[in-house]
């Protein structure tokens, strides 16, 4: 009887610690400006759907929320890359950026598919980190049929608090507009793309979101979005684009937008069941360079970052900044903290370094499904986080 209590009470104690305590999930969450996808040659792609109807389950807002987007869709798959300001075509109209994302092809196909349906180009979003928030600075495009960028207007739209965290709002207006000289059917002219969008956001949940590539603690941020596009040829109207849309993104540390959903305009239920956009993660490669310090070599702080995938089989990378050379050691304990295995026991100069461990121990025997902690140390420094290994 004695026995069966601590085995009850042990159970119950490994339970609480797995609900509120590993990396997957439920504890409110909050990201901070170092859990900000912004190191330069950070790589994700994202599978989009071009039927525009995906039948969906955006959930409920509140606390300790549970997001399943496993479904299989047809869609193109785009690829984002976070790039050094000067490698863009637009550097010097933007020189307050220090974070910019590009998506390579077929976004002005998704964005402006009433107005351009053949488009096919790239997008840069030019971007300011701060300590208190996300700007976006501004945007351009480059197509084979129009390239330019402009200001957002007025200056720096706000996309996220830093940090953010549960319940935060706010409310942003923008506008921009980009114009190029061309000839259309034989008559030389000024086409001009003008964006008007206004929006109300809020962090309304928090939980974990399962994905095909893995489980993440997020936020869910939902936004009212209203966006009034118009296409004129010396000044004359050529086409416009009217919408009112519920847009949800769910923000995972580390990762950014793991997941949008957007539903069809003039929808009015937050809990709409048709979504006219879907677009869902897919891969993600941390970078090896530092966005926000562009001027400095090595990383400001030592750090240790969420490993990915989580759940993992058989298989996870773990990364981590060093701020300073040393002896770095890298290790994985079981829950009792007994050690695993040794992924890393070396000399080290400060820098941006990867790992990786294939659920063996030090025996190169494969261990059984559970928790597991990995722990960093260089000098007097220790970090360590938790990982899900699912056989």
């Amino acid at each position: 009887m004695k026995n069966t209590l601590v085995f009850t009470i042990f159970m119950l104690l490994l339970s609480s610690f797995l609900i509120y305590d590993n990396g997957i999930a439920q504890r409110p969450i909050l990201i901070s400006t170092d859990e900000i996808p912004s190191t330069i040659g950070t790589t994700w792609t994202t599978i989009n759907d071009t039927t525009e109807s995906v039948i969906v389950d955006v959930g409920s807002a509140g606390a300790n929320q549970s997001w399943n987007f496993t479904e299989s869709i047809e869609g193109i798959e785009i690829r984002q890359t976070i790039v050094p300001l000067e490698s863009t075509p637009f550097d010097t109209n933007f020189p307050e950026s220090n974070f910019v994302m590009k998506y390579e092809g077929g976004l002005l196909d998704l964005i402006y598919s009433d107005v351009f349906p053949q488009i096919k180009g790239d997008v840069y979003f030019f971007q300011e980190l701060t300590d208190s928030a996300v700007f976006l600075v501004g945007t351009g495009f480059k197509s084979p049929f129009i390239t330019g960028s402009a200001h957002f207007k007025p200056p720096n739209a706000i996309l996220n608090f830093i940090p953010t965290q549960y319940n935060d709002e706010w409310a942003t207006k923008s506008i921009f507009t980009i114009a190029k000289d061309t000839t259309i059917l034989g008559v030389s002219g000024e086409f001009k793309l003008t964006v008007n969008d206004s929006a109300y956001s809020i962090i309304d949940a928090w939980g974990t979101i399962t994905l095909p590539m893995g489980e993440f603690a997020c936020l869910r941020m939902k936004s009212y979005v209203t966006m009034d596009e118009k296409v004129t040829f010396n000044d004359t109207p050529v086409a416009t684009k009217k919408a009112r849309v519920i847009n949800y993104n769910w923000l995972a540390e580390d990762y950014g937008i793991v997941m949008r959903v957007t539903s069809h305009t003039g929808e009015d239920d937050d809990n709409f069941n048709d979504a006219r956009l879907y677009s869902r993660m897919q891969t993600f490669i941390s970078g090896t360079s530092d966005v926000v310090q562009q001027d400095s070599e090595s990383p400001e702080n030592f750090r240790l970052h969420q490993n990915y995938p989580n759940p993992f089989n058989p298989s996870t990378t773990i990364n981590f900044e060093l701020d300073t050379a040393g002896l770095v050691s890298l290790k994985v304990f079981n829950l009792l903290g007994n050690e695993i295995a040794t992924l890393v026991d070396e000399q080290k100069e400060a820098g941006h370094f990867t790992a990786s461990w294939d659920g063996r121990d030090a025996s190169g025997q494969n261990v059984s499904s559970g928790v597991y902690l990995y722990r960093i140390q260089i000098g007097n420094k220790v970090d360590n986080r938790k990982m899900l290994l699912l056989r």
